[in-house]
Formats: C-alpha cells, structure tokens, sequence
C-alpha cells in the first residue's frame, strides 16, 4: 500500500524546475513528514501568504541565486487553488513549474468539506482505511461516520451502557484528541438518536473537556461514598447532599475496567482533584497500613498526609511518561503532550522532600531519584536531537491551535468575527511549563470562577526575549525583523502593524509592557475599559526579573512564582479584562532552566550577543572558532532568523558562565526552555 505522501513526493524530483508553484489550498505540503523529506531532496519551501513579505523574502534569499544558478530547487507554496496563481509576481510565475494538490485528489470517495477539517496528522489512519475498505462515494454524514468509526475508533450504535459511554470520552478527553467540531456535533446526535443517555449532560461533556472532567470530578466523591454505604443510599440522598451542578446519573462505573485505567492518570497528572479522606467515615476510620490495602487508583483520588499523596503522584507520573516517551519518529505534538506532563513531575520532584535528612525519606525516594535523573538525561539528549532534525518543518505547520508562538496572534484573530469580540493576550516573560503549573493552582484558589485550558506551543530557538517574545507580538518569524531582533524596544510597533495589516484602526489596538511591582496597573485599569479598544497586547515581566537574580535554582524559581501569584495582581489583571468582556489568552516567550557553568568564552569582539545559554555571532567562521574550545556546544542551524545571526548553544544543561557557578537562565533547547504554556482563560 501506497503512503498518501508518496502521491505528492513523486513530483518532486530534484533538477525538473528551479522553482515550481504549488497550489495546495488543504495545506498537504506543509505537513511535517512531508516538509522533512522535501528538505532532504534538496528543494527549500516558501510559503505565499501576503505579496510585500514573501518579496521581501525572496529578493533577499533567492533572486541572486536563481540568476547565477546556485538556487538548487524553489517550491513556492499557496494555500490556494490554481486560479490564485495570479497573486504571485508575474516575472516569478512565467519563470515556474505549476502542481496542484488537494485532499480531493486523496481521497475522491470522501467528503472534502468534512476531510478539511481534519488534523493533516490523521491522515495516515484514514487513507489506510480507505484503501482497506474501498468505500463508494459517501455523502457528508456517511463521511463523518467513516471517519468517526476508522480513525478516532468510535462506533456509536455500540455506546450502550454508561461504561460505554466513559470509556470514549475517557479517551477523547484525556488524550486531548483534536476531533473537528462537525464531528463531534455528529457524534452528539448520534448518542442523542439512541436515547440511552436522556439524563446525561451531553452536549457539555462531549463537546467541553473542561466540563467532562468537572462532571467526573463531582461525581467522584459519590463513587467513593457508594464504596461504603451502598449506592442505593447515594443514590437516595444525591441531590440534598451532594448539590450537584451537572445533571445525570449520580454513581457512575469508575471501577469499570475500562475505566479504571484512565483515572489514576488522571489524578496524577492533576486533571483531577484528590478529595479529603474525612468525607468518608470508614476510609478515615481505618489507619494507613489498612488504608494500603485499597487499589491505587482508588487510594490516588483520596487525600492522605501530602507526603504520600506526592509520593503516588509522581511515582504513576514518571511512568506515564516512561510508557508514553515519543519515538525518534514522533510528531510535534508527542513533545508538546509530555511537556505537560513533565512540568507535572518537576512541581512534585522540586516540592519534595528528599533533600531533608531523614533516612527513611531518602530510601525511599532513591528509587524515583534514578527514574527521574535517567528520564531527565534521556529527554534531554532525544530532543534536541528531534528539533535538530525537525524544528525546520514547524513553523510552516498550519494547525487548529498555534504550533509555534508567533501563530498566536493569528489564533486569535479567529474569534475577532463581530464589531464587539475583544482579545488580550498576556505574555509573562520566562515563564517555564512547571511554573505555570504553579501559576495555575494558585489562581485556581483565587479564581473558582474561572476555568485555565492549557495546551502548548513551541518558542523560537535560541529562546530569547528579542527572538521568540518579539515573534509574538510582531505573528511573523524572527527573519521578518531582522533590524529589530537585538532588543525588544520596536514591538509596540511591531503589534501595531501585525492588527492594521488585518483591518484594525490604531484606536482598537492597545500595548503595554507592565512592570514587575503592577505600578501601572491603575492606568491599565482606565485604559483597557476604552469603548473602541478591541486587541490586547501585555508583558509582564516579573518572572524574568526573578529568574535573572535567582541563587536558588530551580526550587526557588517555583517558590518565587508562587509567592508572586499568592499576591493576587495577575488575578486582578485577569478579573479586570475579563469584566470588559476580553478573551483573556495567557501565554510565554520561553521557559528556563537550572544551569552549571563551564566557563566563559574569551571572544573579544566577535560575539553580537553575549547570553549565559547563547552567543550570536555574524557568520561561521568566528562560531566554529568558538566551538573549537566548548566541543560539546550545538551550533544551531539558523531556521527562521535573520542572516548573519548564528546561535551556539550551551550543550545540555550548562552555562557560558564561571566554571560550576549555579544558575537560572535560557536561551538554549532543552524541552523547559523551548516548549512554552498557552492558556485560554474563560469565565464559567
């Protein structure tokens, strides 16, 4: 069997044309596989997306070399059909190669408007499955069901029972699994038709995963309780004791096998909430030793002493991140899906207690010392070695949610359809996945009212303030400002002219970087309640300010942050945006990381930039000088950067600072730096 990409590679054998023109309105050339093999045939790629950015970029890397041969192959990419072909500069068309593609050529028996809708990532299942079952042309629902039944693995004429029921959502929700909004509509009318689940809140859990694990997070106690008086009894007093908010039924099948085996997980990775042992007479009534004897997943939703509670914790997180490690193949979205659940472990590692003296303590955390120090070696050295190989194919990437951070101004843009939608993003700058973590308990406690979704994106690499904070508020790679990337004094501009490009006046756009003690929070205050204003930009820099004089490393960065939050101005900043009816987006430029010099490089003048995890040199000669004395720095290949900007990279986790100094830093391309948090705030 053919793989789908197979159909597209063909094309493109190195020396028929020095530049073709693909028309490619479903974005087929941009998938990640796709980019990687074109690269390694030789062809660079180049997306149209406006006329004055893509000239610019063209004069400046390619027009010199088409004219004296050095350009190998161009493929120059719209994502559009032929007849936008009229778009491109007629000296560069008359002088180019035309291909289309397109999912209808893929995949002739299946609805097209349903197949768009479709991560380009899940294409292999579906084209699988449309070579095994050779299906005859299939109408828009008979599409959905193809697709629902071959490609997420739900049936849902067989969803019969509520264990059924969990099991599916169970893996839609955990797994995050990013199944289009038709398709799940369909899916809700479809479990509706068979009228088993009349009582049940369908349409909140199966479309909002924050609702369906509020539901299992309210039914829980119930379950619990069932365990000890009976569910007949629960069932009796549900409602007068429980005060339930979701409808439906008041016990539902935890124990199930099905089930089961997601919610440890679950509670481990903090989707859920462990409720105290005194709710429950006869849980609390036993002591620990008895207390043992209930299964894991069972004792994991239940409060014990903090110790034991972290201790199971981080014991079932390591190794869910041992049995779900991404592969040397894996997808972007295999790092940014253990990103979160790596920031999970560093919270329960650094807030363990395994520095105290107690023996008993340190026996037994010695086991998780070396799971966790073998995991943390091992994500270090597959990383780097992913991005080196893939981190080229990112940014092109087009995705439902930003793949990269300079995407989510875009990503915004999205819910900007009427005159009175408002955004505001906040950038807090250096804030690492684990403090965010952090960030988010704290406002959980402030905010009850509020609901945090946190997915992930990719910084741009090095990971600089003047290079991935700038990108965001510019939507444009770093090689787009090449004048501006040394500071960061242009991005009010740069954020300016990203929302009049799309269509906003300078009175509807608003910028302001806050200072670490919120001094200008009153003239925020007066500023963002302005009638007309309806896009948001803020950094805040206290992180930053904390990392850069941080003694304590890792533990006091998480203990800053926290006492930082306990303060309540970004609860109050949330609050204050969100009465004014803004989309509150939460996000960061970079993570940080805990770093040990090996000394600093005796450069002179050669060095643009001199960063404790990176140097910026002109060209690569002076780099490669400089490599020649720390052998294991990364000289990183410049994706996306300006020219005449050449990063090395510190290697591992270590520092161009004095020899075994300790220290807090970025820069560099370990998953905490390079894979940031982004958050949609919504107020319940």
């Amino acid at each position: 069997m053919n793989n789908w990409r197979n159909t597209i590679l063909n094309e493109f054998t190195p020396e028929v044309a020095t530049i073709t023109v693909v028309a490619d309105p479903d974005a087929l050339l941009s998938e990640e596989l796709i980019i990687q093999e074109i690269h390694a045939r030789g062809f660079d790629l180049v997306v149209f997306d406006e006329p004055i950015p893509f000239r610019y970029l063209f004069e400046l890397n390619y027009r010199s070399r088409v004219g004296t041969g050095d350009l190998k192959e161009l493929i120059i990419l719209l994502r559009s059909e032929e007849d936008n072909f009229v778009k491109l500069p007629y000296d560069i068309l008359s002088a180019s190669r035309k291909l289309r593609f397109g999912l209808d050529r893929l995949f002739p028996q299946l609805n097209r408007s349903i197949l768009s809708q479709l991560d380009r990532s899940l294409l292999d299942v579906l084209y699988q499955a449309q070579f095994i079952y050779s299906p005859h042309q299939l109408s828009e629902n008979a599409t959905k069901d193809f697709i629902l039944r071959h490609v997420f693995e739900i049936a849902p004429e067989m969803v019969k029972t509520p264990a059924d029921l969990l099991r599916i959502l169970l893996r839609k929700h955990y797994r995050d699994q990013k199944i289009p909004a038709t398709l799940d509509q369909w899916l809700l009318q479809m479990i509706q038709r068979t009228g088993r689940f009349a009582d049940w809140p369908l349409e909140s859990i199966i479309l909002e995963r924050g609702a369906f694990l509020s539901f299992l997070q309210e039914r829980w106690p119930a379950y619990l309780h069932s365990l000890e008086v009976g569910e007949e009894a629960v069932i009796r007093d549900f409602c007068t004791s429980y005060h339930p908010t979701f409808a439906g039924p008041a016990i539902l099948p935890f124990g199930n096998d099905d089930v089961r085996v997601y919610i440890d997980n679950m509670f481990a990775e903090g989707l859920l909430k462990p409720i105290p042992s005194s709710m429950f007479t006869k849980i609390e009534r036993v002591d620990s030793s008895e207390r043992h004897n209930l299964p894991l997943w069972v004792r994991m939703g239940i409060q014990s002493d903090p110790e034991t509670e972290r201790f199971n914790r981080l014991q079932k997180i390591l190794q869910v991140i041992e049995e779900e490690f991404p592969p040397e193949n894996a997808r972007h979205t295999g790092w940014l899906n253990l990103a979160i659940k790596w920031a999970e472990a560093n919270v329960l590692w650094y807030s363990s207690p395994i520095t105290k003296s107690r023996r008993d303590i340190q026996n037994r955390y010695e086991p998780l010392q070396s799971k966790y120090d073998s995991l943390r070696q091992n994500i270090d050295l597959c990383f780097q070695k992913w991005l080196q190989q893939r981190y080229g194919t990112l940014y092109n990437l087009p995705s439902i949610e930003p793949v990269m951070v300079h995407q989510i101004p875009r990503f915004m843009m999205k819910g900007l359809q009427f005159p009175d939608d408002r955004a505001a993003l906040v950038i807090i700058d250096g804030l690492s996945f684990d403090q965010w973590v952090v960030v988010r308990g704290v406002l959980q406690n402030q905010l009850p009212n509020y609901k945090f979704h946190t997915t992930s994106t990719f910084a741009w690499i090095p990971t600089l303030t003047s290079v991935s904070r700038q990108s965001i508020f510019a939507g444009k790679p770093p090689m787009f400002f090449p004048d501006r990337i040394w500071d960061t004094n242009g991005e009010n501009t740069l954020w300016s002219q990203l929302w009049a490009d799309s269509g906003f006046t300078d009175r509807q756009i608003y910028y302001r970087r806050m200072t670490a003690e919120f001094a200008k929070f009153d003239r925020i205050e007066e500023d963002i309640s302005l009638p007309k204003l309806r896009v948001i930009g803020l950094v805040i820099d206290k992180v930053d300010k904390i990392m850069h004089g941080m003694e304590l490393g890792t533990a006091g960065m998480l203990n800053q942050v926290r006492q930082w939050t306990d303060q309540g101005d970004l609860a109050k900043l949330i609050q204050l945006l969100s009465k004014n009816q803004y989309q509150v987006y939460v996000s960061s430029d970079h993570g940080n990381i805990e770093a040990t010099g090996v000394g600093r490089p005796d450069e002179g003048a050669t060095a643009d930039l001199r960063g404790e995890r990176t140097r910026i040199y002109p060209n690569e000669s002076l780099r490669a000088i400089v490599k020649e004395k720390f052998p294991e720095s990364v000289e990183w290949k410049p994706v996306g950067l300006p020219t005449n900007y050449y990063p090395l990279l510190a290697a591992n986790r270590t520092a161009f600072v004095q020899k075994e100094k300790h220290t807090v830093c970025h820069g560099g391309i370990t998953l905490e730096e390079v894979i940031v948090p982004l958050i949609k705030v919504e107020k319940l």
